[in-house]
């Protein structure tokens, strides 16, 4: 319950306002390559795969060491 509570807090909010609380008080907005808040689905597949991300001992977030673009998962 906690799992889909948090998934559902960082996609809607995502996808209104492109921050999260966290992130408005960290000044970091998240953004579609040309510049526009992300819709809704694209929100909850970026929340969705940080969770599968954070699975495997956390590799998918270490990828960005590897990444020529520091892209995650």
């Amino acid at each position: 319950l906690v799992l889909v509570s948090a998934i559902v807090y960082s996609s809607v909010l995502t996808s209104m306002t492109g921050q999260t609380l966290g992130k408005q008080v960290a000044g970091v907005i998240i953004l579609e390559p040309d510049g526009h808040i992300l819709p809704l689905r694209a929100a909850l597949i970026r929340s969705l795969m940080a969770v599968v991300s954070a699975l495997p001992f956390g590799l998918g977030f270490l990828w960005a060491i590897w990444d020529s673009e520091g892209r995650t998962w």
